[in-house]
C-alpha cells in the first residue's frame, strides 16, 4: 500500500470548464480552457487582479456543490481503494470550502481515507502525488516526491523530468500505478478496468470512439 495524494481540482473535479463559464459570462464570451495557457489567468486573459478575485470568491462561495465530476475519475478512485492504496485528497481549496467539499465528496460517491485543505502540499509527504498545478508539481518533485503531472493547458509546457511524469488520463494513471507499485490486480483484471473507464458512462457521454474522432476530424 502506499500513499496516494490527489488533488482535487482539474484531476477529480472538472471545475476548469466551470470557471470558463464562468468568465465567458462576465467577461469574455469567446474564452476557451484550451486558450488558459497559464496557471496565473492575467498572463492570458485581459482579466484585472480583482476581476479574478471575484471570480474565485464567486466560485468558493456559490459553485463549488455544483463542479461535474471528471467521469473517469469517479471509477477509477474506486479502483485505486480496491487495489488497497492509502487515497490522500489534498486540495489549495480555502478551508471555508470544506463542508461543501465533504458534501461533494459523498454525493458523487468519491472514496477518500484522508482530506487536507493546505497549500504548501511538499508537507505532506505522499509517496506520490496526482496534481496538474506546475508549482506544487516543481516544489514536489524537488523533494523528490514523485508527481503525475494532470495534462491541463496550463502545465502542457512544463517539461517531464525524473520525478514529474505527465498523465493524460485516469486510465494512464491505473497503469502507472499497476506498473510502478506493488501489483495489487491482475493484469487482465487493471485491462479490464480500463476498458470499464472508456467504454461505459464515458462513451455514453461522448459517444462510439469511431464516431468520437469522426467529429473531432471534421
Amino acid at each position: 500500500m502506499i500513499k496516494i495524494g490527489i488533488d482535487i481540482d482539474n484531476v477529480i473535479a472538472d471545475t476548469g470548464s466551470h470557471l470558463v463559464n464562468m468568465i465567458r459570462a462576465k467577461h469574455m464570451p469567446d474564452f476557451t480552457v484550451d486558450a488558459w495557457t497559464s496557471w496565473h489567468l492575467s498572463d492570458c486573459t485581459d482579466l484585472s487582479q480583482h476581476d479574478q478575485e471575484e471570480i474565485f470568491t464567486d466560485l468558493h462561495d456559490n459553485h463549488m456543490g455544483t463542479i461535474m465530476p471528471i467521469v473517469p475519475a469517479v471509477s477509477a478512485l474506486q479502483t485505486i481503494a480496491r487495489m488497497g492504496h492509502f487515497i490522500w485528497l489534498i486540495t489549495s481549496r480555502p478551508e471555508s470550502t470544506k463542508t461543501t467539499t465533504v458534501s461533494w465528496l459523498a454525493k458523487h460517491e468519491i472514496p477518500y481515507h484522508q482530506l487536507t485543505f493546505c497549500d504548501n502540499k511538499w508537507n505532506c509527504n505522499p509517496d506520490v502525488m496526482i496534481d496538474d498545478g506546475p508549482a506544487h508539481a516543481i516544489s514536489l518533485s524537488a523533494k523528490p516526491i514523485p508527481v503525475l503531472l494532470y495534462h491541463r493547458p496550463w502545465n502542457a509546457e512544463m517539461p517531464e523530468s525524473k520525478y514529474i511524469t505527465r498523465v493524460r488520463s485516469w486510465t494512464e494513471i491505473l497503469l502507472w500505478l499497476q506498473a510502478n507499485h506493488a501489483p495489487l490486480m491482475a493484469d487482465d483484471d487493471i485491462l479490464a478496468e480500463a476498458y470499464r473507464l472508456t467504454s461505459g458512462a464515458r462513451q455514453k457521454q461522448y459517444g462510439h470512439p469511431i464516431d468520437d474522432f469522426t467529429r473531432t476530424g471534421k
